[in-house]
């Protein structure tokens, strides 16, 4: 009995982060440069969907352009990890209660 709730706690648990990583593919997080100059749009695989960069900043210098996209594009993947993050401990938290009713209905089976 125990082991049959405990396999139907692990499936469900894993149904739901399945279904949390197809939800995180596609959503979008876009991250834009304090001046503005930059734009990057990143979707939940980690991928990126558009990049703008202001025509003034094109003009600049090449080695500055390379610094500011690497910064910004870190940046980016830095906000996809935390919306991800989020995300998963809540299913974390929504399995951790079950797992505390699930003992909580173990022992008091064994007491009756």
């Amino acid at each position: 009995m125990f082991d049959d709730i405990l396999k139907n706690l692990f499936n469900e648990t894993k149904q739901k982060i399945e279904k949390q990583k197809k939800s995180l593919s596609e959503i979008i997080i876009e991250h834009q440069a304090t001046d503005n100059k930059i734009s990057i749009k990143i979707n939940g695989d980690g991928k990126i969907v558009d990049l703008k960069i202001s025509e003034d900043l094109l003009k600049e210098n090449h080695e500055m352009l390379e610094d500011l996209l690497v910064v910004n594009l870190n940046k980016a993947i830095e906000k996809l990890d935390e919306v991800k993050n989020k995300e998963m401990e809540k299913i974390k938290g929504e399995a951790v209660p079950n797992i505390d009713e699930l003992f909580n209905s173990f022992i008091s089976d064994e007491e009756e």
